[in-house]
């Protein structure tokens, strides 16, 4: 049937810029699905959280919508890859400055480095 045919194909339903001023060279999701972290060759991290409630986005005209939540900053130069831990209260970041960092995420979507 053509709805499920409509449901099985990928779409775009919401593009995120205006905070990375370079390439986006990582992306990962938080376990939960509310928060994206995307890693940039301008050696920040940005948290963008997902600002409705909806867990299913089926109809052509829905879109999603997130904000960026916070911008975390450190590496020396670019940030190669980010990763949630599974709980989702740690993001690790390395860069090509060779080194990792541990964030850690606290109420009102706050990130402290608890390790490098």
């Amino acid at each position: 049937d053509d709805d499920e045919m409509m449901a099985l194909c990928p779409r775009c339903v919401c593009t995120l810029d205006g905070v990375h001023e370079r390439t986006i060279r990582s992306v990962a999701w938080s376990p939960c699905g509310r928060y994206l972290a995307s890693a940039s060759f301008d050696a920040t991290v940005a948290i963008y959280q997902r600002v409705d409630d909806r867990d299913d986005v089926t109809d052509g005209n829905d879109e999603v919508k997130f904000e960026c939540v916070a911008a975390l900053e450190g590496h020396e130069n670019e940030v190669k890859s980010c990763a949630w831990s599974p709980s989702g209260s740690l993001l690790a970041t390395c860069g090509r400055d060779k080194s990792v960092w541990i964030w850690e995420s606290a109420p009102g979507n706050h990130f402290e480095c608890v390790a490098v």
